[in-house]
């Protein structure tokens, strides 16, 4: 009772942990935007994707004490305390992409601008499927295996907008090769956000085909 009583206490926080990310991740795209529309509120909410980015990671602290002082089975242990490390991924690379913009304010080509906002929104896309997976993961595995090969879909498809608009960027005569790199680095941060949703839902196929062994 008191081992199934810790499960059940960290699995909440994990959600806790997903729904911080979120947030994290909301205040994200709102700055990407204000930044694409050349709004300078985007350096305020740059300042907020750190303050969402700390609240997450003080609660994945927390949810590795809970681990270590004894919740799951220690055959299950290193694979939650691995999963909220995945997640808790997703807001660095949040953080690291504002970070980057505010530092180095890269230039998106006008011809690119469209493609990049639907590269930002397939992007966060990929998240959506995740927040439901600590559920579904305590009552349907079927339901978590579905979830995570959403993720796995949506990721492809950002990265092959990511592929194109590389490719597009490249052949713009207009630009000089340091505007080039420094958009292309903005493309290939904003992409790599994706990459982080599919390790947390290829930890979560893991996790799954363990449960059935």
């Amino acid at each position: 009772m008191i081992f199934g009583s810790k499960e059940a206490e960290v699995k909440k926080s994990i959600q806790a942990h997903l729904d911080a990310v979120q947030e994290c991740l909301e205040v994200f795209e709102d700055m990407m935007v204000e930044y694409l529309d050349e709004n300078e509120k985007f350096k305020e909410s740059s300042f907020k994707v750190h303050e969402k980015e700390h609240a997450a990671d003080e609660i994945r602290r927390e949810i590795e004490i809970q681990i270590y002082e004894g919740a799951f089975m220690p055959l299950f242990r290193g694979d939650y305390i691995t999963l909220v490390e995945l997640i808790d991924k997703v807001a660095n690379r949040a953080e690291t992409i504002s970070d980057f913009i505010a530092q180095q304010n890269p230039r998106v080509p006008d011809q690119l601008d469209d493609r990049f906002r639907k590269l930002i929104k397939k992007v966060l896309e990929c998240f959506e499927p995740l927040v439901g997976v600590v559920a579904a993961l305590n009552s349907d595995w079927e339901e978590a295996g579905r979830l995570a090969r959403q993720v796995e879909e949506l990721e492809q498809e950002a990265d092959r907008i990511e592929w194109q608009l590389i490719s597009d960027l490249f052949e713009m005569e207009e630009m000089d090769l340091a505007e080039k790199i420094q958009a292309r680095d903005l493309i290939q941060l904003t992409a790599a956000l994706a990459d982080r949703m599919e390790d947390i839902s290829d930890r979560i196929d893991i996790m799954l085909v363990k449960r059935q062994l």
